[in-house]
């Protein structure tokens, strides 16, 4: 039968190809009705599997449906954290931008006291920290205004999900 032939007799049978016939080592390939439990999982011959699946499963013991399979019914490695949500992205770079601030006011501290003890080398290393402090600290702005951004975009978001429960 040809696959045209196959649709016209309702389309319950399907081409397979089956393993290799072992005089000639050539492919065989004839028409065989699908299972109606069929779930996909093949024999080690390439047959089809011709076992039932376990209730509640799609597939039979031998092919993954056995118990004890598969994630566990509470699995927390899908766990939603919140780490990377908007909240905690801004209070970590509101915590990132204080702490270069406290940074950059020891820095200067370090400055002023390397001038009234006179030591040029000290101002020098001081004033290379200061600048340091600086860059970092506009660093971390930077990327607390990039967070503010995000908010601001989710604000907008929830008043138009707002309007829109509103409207039904």
């Amino acid at each position: 039968m040809t696959a045209s032939s196959t649709a016209a007799h309702g389309g319950n049978l399907q081409l397979r190809t089956h393993s290799f016939d072992s005089a000639t080592r050539v492919a065989r390939t004839e028409e065989q009705p699908t299972h109606p439990l069929s779930f996909g999982a093949r024999t080690r011959a390439g047959a089809p599997c011709d076992r039932a699946p376990e209730p509640g499963r799609r597939r039979c013991r031998l092919h993954g449906g056995a118990p004890g399979t598969g994630a566990p019914p509470a699995n927390t490695n899908a766990r939603k954290h919140g780490r990377y949500s908007v909240r905690s992205r801004e209070l970590r770079a509101l915590g990132q931008v204080q702490i270069w601030t406290a940074e950059l006011a020891r820095a200067q501290l370090a400055v002023m006291n390397s001038c009234a003890r006179g030591d040029g080398r000290a101002v020098e290393i001081a004033e290379q920290r200061v600048s340091r402090c600086m860059q970092r600290l506009l660093k971390a702005v930077r990327a607390l205004d990039r967070v503010l951004v995000d908010v601001q975009d989710v604000d907008r978001l929830v008043e138009r999900l707002r309007a829109a429960a509103e409207l039904t």
